[in-house]
């Protein structure tokens, strides 16, 4: 038998994390926000699409499937996730930092902020232009190029960076961005 505390209130569904949680399961529809981090889950399932924001972060899940359509808000930290993949076309928030992500892709257009430090990512791709918040800290990023056009904040701390493209540079002075991790003026311009 599970021993976790599991409580629904206005919207809401919570399993307290005991790391007992393997699958999910029961959740009524017209709950909006479900919290089941730190806990065993290795597959998302069962999801009502009632839900809009969604963690499930500090679990065994390898695999980005069956999401709810409306979902906004996604925290996948983590996990033991290697790809992007199966996003809803609504989501605004991303966290999936802390997995085994090598390659950006898959992302949705509407996308506003996006969470990936600690993962093996080396290049600046298929990022969309919607992004305002980019946290990709700790990677293996040797080059700033191709940042999103609405960029506003973006933490770099732990890449091994030596370049940054000019169409880049250029972006970042004009929209005033906030660079965490480096100093532009260390950096060689190509």
């Amino acid at each position: 038998m599970f021993e976790f505390i599991e409580y629904v209130t206005k919207n809401k569904l919570y399993y307290l994390p005991l790391k007992e949680l393997k699958k999910i399961s029961n959740i009524p529809d017209g709950v909006e926000k479900v919290y089941l981090y730190a806990n065993n889950v290795g597959k998302i399932e069962n999801l009502p699409n009632s839900i809009k924001k969604l963690s499930l972060a500090d679990n065994k899940i390898k695999k980005i499937e069956n999401l709810p359509r409306n979902l906004e808000y996604l925290d996948l930290g983590f996990n033991m996730i290697e790809k992007i993949e199966y996003l809803p076309r609504n989501l605004r928030y991303l966290k999936l930092s802390n997995n085994s992500i090598s390659k950006i892709e898959g992302l949705p257009e509407n996308l506003r902020e996006l969470y990936l430090s600690n993962n093996s990512i080396s290049k600046f791709e298929n990022i969309p232009d919607t992004v305002k918040e980019l946290y990709i800290a700790f990677n293996n990023i040797e080059v700033i190029e191709n940042l999103p056009q609405k960029i506003k904040h973006i933490n770099l701390e732990g890449n091994p960076i030596t370049a940054i493209t000019r169409d880049s540079y250029e972006l970042i002075k004009k929209n005033r961005v906030m660079i965490y991790g480096i100093n532009l003026d260390n950096l060689s311009l190509v």
